[in-house]
């Protein structure tokens, strides 16, 4: 549900800002199946990813489908430099970059180190990003930890997920938890009294927005 509504909250947020910049610059970085440059209106849009899921996704929806102006670009994160891959389309325009699944699966440092590189390539940008607590995963997240770390991977959550942008210069500008959002969402109406039991107990969930000052 956490998903969900995840994807919602930041639809929204960007949807205020293609209308009032049709123009935006928007880069996906770890995009995964994300389809907004099919969904949304307006912005050229940027998918960043590792090789064998850009090839999966460019079979089964190809970017020149897509109604905005969408690039691709395949990245081994592991190999590859995500400053190369971001160089050719650095510039001074309004770009805003989605961290949207990403930065649990990260460390800290690494978080640091690639917001470092955007604030070094891309002068006047904004981050979207989700954030998640260690207690949070620890507490309610134990069977999509099972599941992930059954696939090979590994949640690395912090107990202080916001701290990797303040150090890279960053501010926080706004936050919702998502719990909260969901609430707000008429098709999740139904489920309000449920949400509120289930989420009283949580103080600080995994959504933030962050922007340099």
């Amino acid at each position: 549900m956490s998903n969900v509504a995840r994807a919602r909250y930041i639809d929204d947020l960007l949807r205020t800002r293609l209308t009032a910049n049709p123009e935006l610059k928007v880069v996906l970085i770890g995009c995964g199946f994300d389809s907004r440059a099919f969904r949304l209106k307006g912005g050229s849009w940027i998918e960043l990813d590792e090789p064998q899921l850009i090839a999966y996704k460019n079979e089964r929806l190809p970017a020149a489908k897509a109604p905005n102006p969408l690039r691709r670009i395949s990245i081994d994160f592991e190999e590859e430099s995500l400053q190369e891959k971001l160089q050719p389309h650095a510039g001074a325009a309004l770009t805003v970059f989605v961290l949207e699944g990403v930065t649990m699966y990260i460390t800290a440092e690494s978080l640091r180190l690639t917001l470092e590189i955007l604030r070094s390539l891309f002068r006047n940008h904004q981050v979207i990003a989700d954030l998640m607590t260690h207690g949070f995963i620890n507490t309610y997240g134990g069977t999509i930890k099972r599941i992930i770390a059954q696939l090979g991977a590994e949640l690395i959550p912090s107990n202080q997920p916001a701290l990797p942008f303040e150090q890279a210069g960053y501010r926080q500008v706004s936050s919702r938890e998502i719990a909260s959002a969901a609430l707000g969402y008429r098709s999740l109406e139904w489920l309000a009294p449920i949400l509120r039991l289930f989420f009283g107990a949580l103080q600080r969930l995994h959504r933030a927005r962050v922007e340099p000052p």
